[in-house]
């Protein structure tokens, strides 16, 4: 049987990653057809994106992905959200262009770049990454000044997207465009390739905006857009994990321990819709065959020292007089670091004995 047009493209494809002294081994098909698509299916072409992509992932992301502590100042100004998934299920990302301002710092706005991305393409993932996944973006100018003018930031973005996320953007909408901004978006159109372009939508009138509206759904836009989701923070959303780290990393380091619960609090308000929320949680592990255990709750006049918080490995205490203390959290229920939780368990000695233990204490 004869090869497919397509099926000879990927072919061709890897024999000139392999002259180019690269690898396609551990990505699937989908990956690979996304940088062909982006190269009008020319496999030379194709090829040497690809490869750029592998050594420009390698020089400029880590092994785990860029962590939220590497982006911190950008995430203060608290302009992009991460929605639910539009009707055709990919994730929505909201930018709300009058909370930014230009970057001081260019490499570190390249870094929030990527995790902005990285972190918007996880979300929409389903258990396991296909490679195909795409997103939607929403540029909200209202409100827009000649403070927040960066046409260098619109192009980076847009770049990236190009160079190192080829056929990841769905579609585009940008929204109350002022007539101030038209001269600044026909320069930024210059470094945009025809097929970006294609993917964007200027909001002018009602019927787009009636498009608009259908085309990403209520259950995912937000209130402030005519739906009924709440606007969640990107910051707030609990990462995505389940996905081929060999195929592109999305994911943060892995946290330490006073670090997961806050992410039982994000998960939360990701369930419940409600950035406000507070939730302390420890995990229980109960004992199957022989134990007493429960979840404890202090509050202490004095902030706790971080340090001291420790993870307990495994630790059996079946036959022992010892109350094994592990889980140890800090609550972040509260303000303030007073509160602390613990998991407490020791063997099941039984009423009787411990009656006559503290008989021996007493005595």
């Amino acid at each position: 049987m004869e090869e497919s047009q397509e099926e000879l493209a990927l072919t061709q494809l890897r024999k000139s990653v392999e002259k180019l002294s690269s690898s396609t081994e551990g990505y699937e098909v989908p990956t690979l057809m996304r940088f062909l698509v982006a190269r009008s299916m020319n496999p030379d072409k194709a090829a040497k994106m690809f490869v750029d992509w592998q050594k420009w992932r390698a020089s400029m992301v880590p092994p785990n992905g860029i962590p939220d502590s590497e982006v911190k100042d950008e995430l203060e100004f608290k302009r992009i959200y991460l929605q639910g998934l539009t009707k055709s299920g990919q994730p929505l990302v909201i930018c709300q262009v009058s909370k930014h301002f230009p970057a001081k710092d260019p490499v570190t706005f390249k870094k929030f770049v990527v995790h902005v991305l990285d972190k918007t393409i996880a979300s929409g993932i389903k258990g396991k990454e296909v490679g195909d996944e795409k997103l939607v973006a929403v540029i909200d100018l209202s409100n827009i000044t000649y403070k927040n003018l960066d046409a260098r930031g619109f192009i980076t973005g847009f770049q990236f997207l190009q160079s190192y996320y080829p056929e990841r953007l769905a579609k585009c909408y940008i929204l109350h465009m002022p007539g101030f901004f038209l001269t600044v978006w026909r320069f930024i159109c210059r470094f945009l390739e025809k097929a970006t372009q294609e993917k964007i939508v200027i909001v002018t009138d009602e019927e787009e905006e009636r498009k608009f509206k259908e085309e990403i759904g209520v259950d995912a836009l937000p209130e402030e857009y005519g739906g009924q989701a709440k606007l969640t923070l990107i910051q707030d959303v609990l990462p995505q994990t389940s996905y081929k780290v060999t195929t592109v990393c999305l994911s943060s380091p892995p946290p330490n321990p006073l670090s997961l619960l806050p992410a039982a609090t994000m998960a939360t308000r990701k369930i419940w819709n409600d950035t406000e929320v507070k939730v302390t949680a420890t995990c229980i592990r109960v004992p199957p065959m022989r134990a007493h255990a429960e979840s404890v709750n202090l509050q202490f006049e004095n902030p706790l020292d971080e340090t001291t918080a420790l993870q307990t490995p495994s630790y059996s205490v079946s036959n022992k007089d010892d109350v094994a203390v592990g889980r140890i959290r800090r609550d972040v229920s509260q303000d303030g670091n007073f509160g602390l939780d613990i998991f407490v368990c020791g063997d099941q000695i039984g009423a009787a004995l411990n009656a006559v233990q503290i008989a021996e204490m007493l005595l």
